[in-house]
């Protein structure tokens, strides 16, 4: 899925608009796999474009990783507790989304 919203579709996903979803079972997983998913992107896609969207996220960021990343690693609990409920601040990544990985 990665590749397909970097390269596929037509481009880079801040081009199409493309967005995955990464669902991790907890925020350290998340973490690392950012870790090593810019570890192997790095010549191919750029820092902000993935990012870890969770309950450790600062409010001031959030808005930011909605707008601007393709990639948003996050867990369960960000979903039921914060996204899903608030749908509306999130239907740029929600409408995007291209694929949802768990």
């Amino acid at each position: 899925p990665m590749g397909a919203v970097v390269a596929g579709g037509g481009g880079f996903g801040a081009v199409t608009g493309a967005k995955a979803l990464y669902i991790y079972p907890t925020k350290a997983l998340a973490q690392d796999q950012l870790r090593a998913l810019r570890k192997l992107s790095a010549t191919h896609l750029p820092p902000e474009a993935a990012s870890v969207l969770d309950g450790d996220t600062p409010h001031a960021e959030r808005g930011a990783i909605v707008q601007q990343a393709s990639i948003v690693l996050t867990n369960p609990d960000m979903l039921h507790v914060t996204v899903l409920p608030n749908h509306k601040r999130f239907a740029r990544l929600l409408g995007g989304l291209r694929f949802v990985v768990v």
